[in-house]
């Protein structure tokens, strides 16, 4: 809602009692308490202004890779690219100016489009293993008025009041910024129940490039049909130094988080245009007096002071549920994971044509290769991801050469845990029994190892599994 506003400055036709005090019956004397309730209800929402209500497709955001953050510059094209809408927007993107475009795109493109792009490859992977299985195919050995647009800035509490989500592009300025600063203040005063979703703009690079290279490394192996297996082992370490690298940053910027937030002060933060300044702190303490965080008569001091403490308190503990363990959510690790070996499997369809009955495939390969994919490759990675932070303040070479380590070490477990699911698979027991032993096992193994990536770490898990099972006993002697 800012790209075609961030350069406007204050104007006489649109001051800051134009926008605040002019109402309907403005003639007569009012108490500070009813100024301060039309200051907020003009801050978050459109009442006399509806057709500020404005949003842009996300086709039109995403097209040309992003290229609509390339400049805060707005001009009447990118006016023109939104649309007057009357239900709920489905998200606020939330980003500083001076992060690099691209990286904000694949943010996005993460966020959005992961799922859809997930949808498309499975259909097409089930299309060509359909195909294989048949024997198809072959195999291988905005306007920029400035009264316009300096109002529709004041509106940002308006347009997250009407988003569903805030969807946050995170990088270590996003907290130093003024705009940005007084988004998240808008988010914590008016919607108490919008999902906020953080997303570090290093995460969508480490997925994009782990995934290429365990994709890679799978066709090598085609290659050079499995002659030289050592290729599987030295893509698995690449693959997981990689996104070591990106663990490693992400822990740095958690620990730079922490540290700015609770030293956080609203006085020192940074605006490109200091001409703002003073509307941002009339619009903050408009907000806190609306939702009766400070008194009516509080001084600008008092309302600076209330607002650095609602930062300091709040925001750390909603920063910390939306910064995942491994930088992204669950269900992008597990389709990044299927894309990167269930493709082996469906190429091993061909051997069904060739005589292997269908159920020695579905059961001998394809369900041993989602184990894999579902316990092996997450394992390694939350191996990887708990030796990342004992390296974030260590010298280059020495990060790099530990780094290298903990990723061959996490390959080691990764292929261990290979191993040892293909021989529970082959256990020399009747067919049911060796089922009645394997399924269960693997279902516990994904069920633990998932649920520790979904509450974000091993502690959380084990209090939560604490906190269950004192809950169980209860309900036992309750019933005894």
């Amino acid at each position: 809602v800012d790209i075609e506003a961030a350069t406007c400055t204050p104007s006489r036709e649109c001051s800051m009692e134009h926008i605040f005090l002019e109402c309907p019956c403005s003639r007569g004397i009012y108490s500070q308490r009813e100024l301060d309730e039309h200051a907020f209800q003009q801050l978050t929402s459109f009442q006399g202004c509806p057709e500020l209500l404005r949003g842009t497709p996300l086709r039109a955001v995403m097209q040309h890779q992003g290229a609509i953050f390339k400049t805060n510059i707005g001009t009447r094209d990118t006016y023109q690219l939104s649309k007057v809408t009357e239900g709920p927007l489905s998200g606020f993107i939330s980003h500083n100016w001076s992060v690099a475009w691209r990286r904000k795109f694949l943010c996005l493109a993460l966020h959005y489009n992961f799922l859809i792009a997930a949808i498309a490859g499975y259909g097409a992977l089930m299309l060509v293993g359909f195909l294989t299985y048949q024997g198809i195919m072959p195999s291988v050995d905005m306007d920029p008025r400035p009264p316009r647009c300096y109002i529709g800035i004041l509106k940002i509490g308006a347009f997250l009041h009407h988003s569903e989500e805030m969807l946050v592009c995170y990088t270590d300025v996003y907290l130093t910024k003024l705009w940005t600063i007084f988004e998240l203040g808008c988010f914590l005063c008016v919607n108490k129940h919008q999902r906020l979703t953080v997303i570090p703009t290093a995460v969508p690079s480490m997925l994009f490039v782990g995934l290429i290279t365990a994709y890679m490394t799978e066709i090598a192996l085609l290659l050079t049909k499995y002659i030289f297996v050592w290729v599987e082992f030295v893509g698995w370490i690449g693959c997981l130094y990689s996104m070591g690298r990106c663990f490693c940053d992400m822990e740095k910027e958690k620990v730079a988080m922490r540290k700015t937030l609770s030293t956080f002060t609203i006085r020192e933060s940074l605006c490109s245009i200091e001409a703002d300044r003073p509307l941002v702190y009339h619009c903050i303490g408009a907000l806190l007096r609306g939702t009766h965080r400070v008194p009516e008569n509080a001084t600008e001091d008092m309302v600076l002071d209330a607002f650095d403490r609602m930062i300091q308190s709040e925001l750390p503990g909603k920063f910390s549920e939306c910064l995942k363990i491994l930088g992204t959510k669950s269900r992008h690790i597990a389709i990044g994971c299927s894309f990167a070996t269930l493709p082996r499997s469906m190429d091993d369809l061909v051997l069904v044509h060739l005589g292997m009955p269908f159920s020695f495939w579905l059961e001998k390969i394809f369900c041993l290769k989602v184990a894999q994919t579902l316990i092996s490759f997450p394992l390694a990675l939350l191996i990887l991801r708990a030796t990342a932070s004992l390296v974030i303040d260590a010298k280059p070479v020495k990060k790099h050469v530990f780094l290298l380590f903990a990723s061959a070490c996490s390959s080691v477990v990764g292929k261990t845990s290979n191993v040892a699911l293909r021989f529970l698979s082959t256990l020399p027991l009747d067919p049911w029994i060796g089922r009645l032993i394997y399924y269960p096992t693997i279902s516990v193994l994904i069920l633990v190892i998932w649920s520790i990536i979904h509450l974000n770490g091993l502690p959380v898990f084990l209090s939560r599994l604490t906190a269950a099972s004192t809950r169980w006993r209860g309900s036992c002697g309750r019933r005894a």
